[in-house]
């Protein structure tokens, strides 16, 4: 075999690796062992077995410097892997990825000074609401939404047909509007995404993709097992053009345009914003506030109903 004394490279480098690369292992016990691969670009792996069910893995450059670290646990049929470079974590079964966690660092919000504040709009800013209401099954469906973005003067709002009552059509047919590309550079937020919005868009996304060939593409990211973000997309495919004709001659032939996936992102704002959203109307000094809405009103029964607010609007009453 071909002996390679990989300890005396890193201390050939020493103050290479101490000025630029803090991170790296410069010594072993006894129970690694160290392989030099040859790829496209060679490399050093040392591996520790830590006990039967756990293997530490360190790669190094051929000149020395750390590349990645990583653990791998095996728990039943899953096989659990932890980057000790990045604190990622994602879990295999079958060679397959199932999940994957890694922290998302958010810079707090200071709150505004008063007597100093100017805020500046986004335009590339967009919020997203809903309202529900209570079938006679007692099952909370979506009977209304909408989105604003700074493109509009006016919001965009989307109502249930009285006749069916299906919130599915409404809220595929908002979907499909927002995956145009005008809004492509446009991050949208809902308010308390987490908590509850994100409970019926993705059982109706989930249908829609049981049952139809035209499928949209999902992407979640998760904080403490909550959805924070939600990226939906889907793949187009282009108008064909249709060939010029001159004197029975094809000018220009038929050309087919490849296809194109069209996505956007909806995040929960609550995860920056941790107030309800009639706190921060009033933290924030907006000129409207945000009122109580009559949540036990708000059934398939009174879905159309035109008058007065109930006197208690909490209990319907």
């Amino acid at each position: 075999g071909v002996s390679y004394n990989f300890l005396d490279i890193i201390k050939s480098k020493t103050k290479l690796l101490r000025a630029t690369h803090k991170d790296n292992i410069v010594s072993f016990d006894s129970g690694f062992k160290l392989y030099i691969l040859k790829d496209t670009v060679s490399y050093v792996l040392a591996v520790k077995y830590i006990d039967d069910s756990t293997i530490e893995k360190i790669r190094y450059s051929i000149n020395g410097v750390i590349l990645n670290h990583i653990i791998d646990s095996k728990n039943n049929y899953m096989v659990i892997r932890t980057s000790e470079s990045n604190r990622k974590e994602i879990v295999f079964d079958d060679k397959k990825i199932i999940t994957t966690k890694k922290p998302i660092l958010l810079r707090a919000i200071e709150k505004p000074n008063k007597k100093n504040t100017m805020f500046v709009s986004n335009p590339n800013i967009g919020v997203i609401d809903k309202k529900t209401f209570r079938n006679r099954e007692g099952i909370q469906n979506i009977c209304a939404l909408g989105f604003k973005t700074n493109l509009q003067d006016k919001p965009v709002v989307y109502y249930i047909n009285e006749d069916d009552l299906d919130s599915t059509k409404i809220v595929l047919e908002m979907i499909n509007e927002l995956i145009r590309p005008k809004y492509n550079k446009t991050m949208f937020y809902c308010h308390n995404l987490s908590g509850y919005d994100i409970v019926f868009i993705l059982k109706i996304l989930c249908t829609h993709n049981e049952n139809s060939d035209d499928k949209y593409n999902i992407k979640t990211i998760l904080r403490n097992d909550k959805i924070i973000q939600l990226t939906i997309s889907k793949v187009v495919k282009p108008k064909v053009e249709n060939p010029n004709v001159e004197n029975s001659k094809v000018v220009n032939p038929k050309v087919e345009k490849p296809k194109v996936e069209k996505s956007f992102i909806i995040r929960d704002s609550y995860a920056i914003l941790p107030q309800s959203l009639s706190s921060l109307g009033r933290n924030f000094e907006v000129d409207v506030l945000k009122s109580i809405f009559p949540y036990k009103f708000s059934t398939q029964d009174n879905l159309l109903y035109i008058g007065e607010t109930p006197i208690n609007p909490i209990t319907g009453d």
